[in-house]
């Protein structure tokens, strides 16, 4: 039963290199008609063909991890509606009547899957967030696009397709999440709230870890071993060696050494056993793993002349699909009204990824980095670190803030 089940997923999954969800539809329903028009096939044979095609479309639409368009629903429809007025015997009926029902009923399961994030109500301040509190913001945040993806949005990513899915849609609110610290550590031109901010993105980092959030906690690591940040050595330096050696350790286990072998090892690890079964993956580093699948298995092959559907290409590409998903996300719905995630979501709403935003992000990075030097040339942080006095004015802008 399992493998009639994953062959089936893997079948409508690997549609979508082949033809369009509609064109699949029209396929099956093609499929259902013939059987009827055949007059000299065995009754027997009919009912079950006819039988087949109605249950792979019930399986299709209660699926959440396999694609529906509106599109495809008005062509389910469709056929619903004429096989309705083709069949008369009671089972049969029942049975369409049935798939007419799920088709109605899958948009409103899709909806409850994209409420918005965080409902209104209380928005935490600046002064409430801690590391935590951010952490469990991120981690709703990701979890949330996480859940959306599915096997097809991967397929659909990794072959080049136009359309975007919801790989990118996940991909873009990392993007934002990165460049959203990348700004946040560059805000300031004193010395010690840069100092405190990131010390603060590292807690974060390690509370995200924690939790099994990979995805954000590969988002702050990117942004604090981004140019712009690390030109800021003497921000580095001030850390405590402690915190340094944590910035150290986050950004090394987000290399891409040894196929990310640092990630892949922390992933078998946990730090929290609160959250031991749960887990929001590090998104890019597993998609080699699964375009790997799709450059060893070739699309088709040949069988007594005819071109058939690789079936073991997608089975293996499904395999490692459910290996990425084995595990869902945290379950921290308690928090999702308490303030930290619309705290988050109001932040990044101000995020504009792409343009110029990179050059304008390594050209405030030259003015502090300039003013870093400058503090270092007058000797003004070994003269505070010895107590011996200093400019006050010079100190307040460049230094405590």
């Amino acid at each position: 039963l399992n493998k009639d089940k994953d062959l089936r997923e893997a079948i409508i999954t690997a549609s979508i290199e082949f033809t369009t969800l509609e064109g699949l539809c029209a396929m099956l329903g093609a499929r259902f008609d013939e059987a009827e028009q055949d007059k000299y096939q065995n009754p027997e044979k009919r009912v079950e063909t006819q039988t087949n095609v109605l249950e792979i479309m019930c399986y299709w639409l209660t699926q959440p991890q396999l694609p529906v368009s509106p599109e495809l629903l008005w062509e389910m429809q469709q056929f619903g509606l004429k096989a309705w007025e083709m069949k008369t015997a009671p089972t049969m009926v029942e049975k369409i009547r049935n798939l007419l029902h799920k088709i109605e009923m899958r948009p409103k399961q899709d909806a409850v899957t994209r409420t918005s994030l965080s409902p209104s109500g209380q928005m935490l301040t600046s002064k409430d967030i801690t590391p935590q509190s951010l952490a469990l913001a991120l981690t709703l945040l990701e979890g949330d696009k996480f859940r959306q993806i599915s096997p097809s949005d991967y397929l659909v990513h990794l072959c080049g397709r136009p359309e975007h899915t919801n790989v990118e849609a996940a991909s873009s609110v990392n993007e934002k999440v990165v460049l959203w610290v990348k700004q946040s550590l560059l805000h300031y031109e004193a010395l010690n709230p840069r100092v405190a901010l990131m010390r603060f993105f590292i807690n974060t980092a390690k509370e995200c870890r924690k939790m099994r959030n990979y995805q954000s906690l590969a988002a702050i690591a990117m942004a604090l071993s981004s140019p712009p940040i690390q030109s800021l050595e003497i921000t580095k330096k001030t850390l405590e060696k402690s915190v340094a050696s944590e910035l150290e350790e986050i950004v090394n286990l987000c290399s891409a050494e040894g196929n990310y072998s640092r990630y892949r090892k922390a992933l078998r690890q946990v730090v929290d056993r609160t959250y031991r079964d749960y887990c929001i993956p590090w998104i890019d580093a597993h998609m080699g793993d699964l375009h790997s699948v799709l450059q060893v298995h070739e699309k088709t092959i040949e069988y007594n002349g005819q071109s058939l559907i690789n079936v073991e290409r997608y089975t293996g590409f499904m395999a490692r699909v459910e290996e990425l998903t084995r595990l869902p996300p945290p379950d921290l719905e308690r928090y999702r009204h308490q303030g930290q995630l619309a705290y988050l979501e109001s932040k990044l709403a101000d995020v504009r990824v792409g343009g110029d935003a990179e050059d304008e992000l390594l050209e405030k990075a030259r003015g502090l980095k300039a003013i870093e030097d400058m503090l270092v040339s007058q000797r003004i942080l070994e003269h505070i670190r010895l107590g011996l006095s200093v400019d006050k004015q010079m100190k307040k802008r460049y230094v405590t803030g």
